[in-house]
């Protein structure tokens, strides 16, 4: 089955796709500063005998915002692969 790219429905697909795209970003670069604001402000807490959980909560976010992004990476090569004439 050939499909035109050229299609009002394949066009609006591929916006939808293109706007998600632009706010999971923003959403992972938000979240990656804040687990490096976090990252920072703990290093020195623990140094005063503060909370060594907070080192370890803003390790665990800087982890999951890279792992969402491959996910989200992974997910956008299959969208490229399912839509017809790609997101570009």
């Amino acid at each position: 089955m050939n499909i035109d790219p050229t299609n009002p429905i394949v066009e609006d697909i591929n916006i939808l796709i293109n706007f998600l795209s632009a706010l999971v970003g923003v959403v992972i670069v938000g979240s990656l500063i804040w687990g490096g604001i976090q990252y920072m402000t703990a290093g020195s807490d623990v140094g005063q005998q503060g909370k060594p959980s907070s080192l370890v909560a803003a390790k665990q976010r800087i982890t999951n915002s890279l792992l969402a992004l491959l996910l989200y990476l992974l997910t956008f090569a299959l969208l490229q692969w399912l839509v017809p004439g790609g997101v570009f």
